[in-house]
């Protein structure tokens, strides 16, 4: 059995986490009004590799997106496929 002070530094917690930093990204999706945007684009974004969590607010008509290396055209490629644009 080996201590975690003998592990590589990508072996232990703080490792794992520098490699796998968390990002946010927030775009402004103006055409969404109801719930089936909500729940179309949350689905689409979802299937995008890296992202962890979507969070869709209508009422402000933005998309959050957190995870780790996210990748900004994948992402609003699948904006895009679910019917809508990002701004």
């Amino acid at each position: 059995m080996s201590c975690l002070f003998d592990l590589p530094m990508s072996d232990t917690l703080e490792g794992y986490m520098a490699n796998n930093e968390m990002t946010e990204i927030t775009y402004l999706v103006p055409d969404m009004s109801c719930e089936h945007c909500t729940h179309a684009v949350s689905n689409e974004v979802s299937r995008v590799s890296g992202v962890a969590s979507v969070d869709v607010d209508l009422q402000s008509k933005t998309v959050t997106v957190r995870g780790s290396h996210l990748d900004d055209m994948a992402l609003r490629s699948a904006i895009d496929e679910a019917g809508y644009e990002a701004d």
